[in-house]
């Protein structure tokens, strides 16, 4: 006999988060608590109705009940520009003349861009 499933008392949170999420990633999190719960589907099942491994349907879950037990803190989100040379307005500004040049027919020359860029960062 298999081992009920964990997560009974963050059920109400995963509804919610299920109602609210906006990634795959968080999708996928709160079915992995919910559908063994509502629906008694075993971990391999639920894995596959959700597109993860059974390993990572797990993990999904195990992370999910942490957080919403206040256990873990959530983790920031992924992203962002990490080798930026300038802030994205001043980087805008930079390419502007460039880009209108383009969209007039003119050819981008990528060389040039980049020797305006080493004048500009020094």
């Amino acid at each position: 006999m298999a081992r009920p499933p964990k997560g009974q008392d963050v059920l109400e949170q995963a509804m919610d988060a299920l109602a609210s999420a906006e990634t795959v990633r968080d999708l996928r999190t709160a079915q992995a608590v919910v559908l063994p719960l509502m629906f008694e589907l075993s971990l391999a099942q639920t894995a596959q109705v959700i597109g993860v491994s059974r390993r990572w349907a797990c993990t999904l879950r195990n992370r999910f009940i942490r957080i919403a037990r206040g256990e873990e803190a959530p983790r920031g989100k992924r992203g962002g520009r990490k080798r930026q040379n300038l802030p994205l307005e001043k980087e805008e500004q930079f390419l502007a003349p460039f880009l209108d040049q383009a969209k007039s027919g003119g050819v981008l020359v990528v060389g040039s861009i980049h020797r305006s860029l080493e004048e500009l960062l020094g």
